[in-house]
């Protein structure tokens, strides 16, 4: 595919990420009560908003100030490797990988705004058979975009040895 149809694809699908992320937020702070479990579908999945001040999983929970900088640090590191990999001379990259990356950064740009402007990030989603922490749309979103380039990884054109 060439670089420009793929920045078009990049800029679309990071766009599409924050925007899901930022929107599902805006609903949950519009439709649910702080704390309070609604079943969403049975068995599987409850909604409940919560106030996340730390990492996935509530790692460093209670220090924004190191939460805010690991976040951003990681964001950085993403986005120097989404420039070098397209500063590569005659780099192909498949459309999977691309979509991958693109999404993972549009969604951590979306958690990201959200710790600097609000000192947390919203989380709502439980799963409702396993305990497992409450989420959001844009951890499901960079879980997908892991997975996509897991999988472009894995199906993608090997090096000649």
């Amino acid at each position: 595919m060439p670089k420009v149809k793929l920045y078009t694809l990049s800029i679309f699908c990071m766009l599409t990420a924050f925007s899901l992320d930022y929107l599902s937020k805006l609903w949950a702070h519009a439709a649910l009560e702080p704390g309070m479990r609604h079943t969403f579908i049975p068995g599987l999945l409850n909604l409940v908003l919560v106030d996340n001040t730390g990492l996935a999983f509530s790692l460093v929970n209670k220090n924004e100030l190191l939460a805010r900088f690991l976040s951003s640090t990681v964001f950085i590191g993403l986005i120097c490797f989404y420039i070098a990999r397209h500063r590569r001379p005659n780099s192909i990259f498949s459309w999977l990988e691309e979509i991958g990356l693109s999404i993972i950064i549009g969604a951590a740009a979306g958690n990201l705004l959200e710790r600097f402007l609000c000192g947390r990030v919203t989380d709502f989603i439980e799963f409702a058979f396993i305990n497992f922490p409450v989420f959001n749309v844009a951890d499901a979103l960079i879980d997908t975009g892991v997975g996509l380039l897991l999988i472009s990884m894995y199906f993608g054109k090997k090096p000649n040895a």
